[in-house]
């Protein structure tokens, strides 16, 4: 699913959280998402793998491994968080560890440290609006009951965080249906509700309350190929609707979600049946997608086996705009002031050289 400082959108497991931009009811201008169809050309800005863009759309944030191990976690490469200008300008470290990161409102973030899939610690901090984090202190989670939470996501409001589990000892071990939130200040937990079954792999809220819980499926549906079951569940946790998929994104007003595997389906709280957005690829399934800052538009991505493409559509027309791009396309998303859409590429035998190319749009 697409999530994070995504940061991208929630493929399971992960979670983004909404910006504080107009929708695309309410926003002035030309036809909606017009100004996504008009592609200028790809410029290099970097390497790293790309998890997510400031506020202001003056940086991407990239991901990057080192060969030398951290303390408690020996053994493995270590990976760190950095700041890439869009301008192609030397990167800054921002966090020297493998963290998860997790937006909220408000310029609240989170930084899940992992050793592996083994959750090991939590940081919560700010993020100025150029993408600098600053202010990140140790929270030291107080849960009187196991699993401990080890992923987490940011209340609509960013008042609290939202945790759940993997497991006691982590993966492999089986994961449970409990959702949490935690005061982000304290680390103290308190149950919001129990699903009844696992793994719980992304959990996100809308601006209305509602949650939005994928949760895997134990196998490939056969009828659908999708691995998750991603649906809205009330504050109580009782469902209201769900879509089979691979993965969902939150518009920027909180409002809808964006279901992908076959397609892309909109759906919201109180919607009697999915609005689809783009039908099934004959070839291939959608395996990332992420909403423009101003949610007139989607891009997404097509697998199809060792193909990636990356293509855009507008919203509600449903418009679709191919984005050219070498190589194989691992992550793409809008920067946050909307004007380009940024992308990480692998090349090379192992398909370990990372690039980030900057894609502007038109007026």
């Amino acid at each position: 699913m697409a999530c994070g400082l995504a940061l991208t959108a929630c493929a399971a497991p992960g979670t983004v959280h909404p910006r504080t931009t107009p929708s695309a009811a309410s926003s002035p201008g030309p036809p909606a998402g017009s100004r996504y169809h008009t592609l200028g050309p790809a410029k290099e800005i970097g390497t790293g793998y790309l998890v997510g863009t400031s506020l202001d759309g003056s940086a991407a944030y990239v991901s990057d491994v080192d060969a030398t191990s951290k303390p408690g976690c020996e053994g493995r490469p270590r990976s760190m968080l950095f700041r890439l200008p869009v301008t192609g300008a030397t990167r800054e470290l921002l966090a020297d560890s493998s963290a998860g990161v997790s937006r909220g409102p408000g310029g609240h973030v989170a930084l899940a440290e992992y050793c592996e899939e083994f959750f090991t610690s939590l940081q919560v901090g700010t993020e100025s609006p150029d993408g600098h984090l600053s202010d990140l202190k140790a929270v030291e989670l107080r849960v009187n009951a196991q699993p401990t939470p080890s992923r987490f996501s940011w209340s609509s409001d960013g008042t609290h965080l939202l945790g759940w589990a993997t497991g006691p000892e982590g993966p492999p071990t089986p994961a449970t249906g409990k959702i949490w939130s935690i005061d982000p200040a304290t680390g103290a937990a308190s149950e919001l509700f129990d699903i009844g079954s696992g793994p719980v792999v992304a959990v996100a809220q809308l601006a209305g309350g509602t949650y939005v819980v994928a949760v895997g499926l134990g196998s490939v549906d056969p009828a659908t190929g999708s691995s998750y079951r991603i649906a809205l569940r009330d504050t109580t946790g009782v469902e209201q609707a769900h879509l089979d998929g691979d993965g969902f994104a939150i518009a920027p007003d909180g409002r809808q979600v964006a279901v992908f595997g076959i397609g892309v389906s909109l759906i919201a709280p109180g919607q009697t049946a999915p609005t689809g957005l783009v039908g099934p690829d004959p070839t291939g399934r959608v395996t990332s997608a992420g909403f423009s800052p101003d949610g007139r538009a989607i891009a997404y991505i097509v697998t199809e086996g060792q193909d990636h493409r990356v293509s855009i559509v507008t919203i509600p027309n449903g418009t679709v705009t191919p984005v050219p791009a070498p190589g194989f396309v691992a992550s793409a998303l809008f920067t946050g002031d909307g004007a380009a859409l940024v992308l990480s590429t692998l090349s090379g035998e192992l398909r370990d050289k990372t690039t980030v190319l900057l894609v502007p749009f038109g007026p």
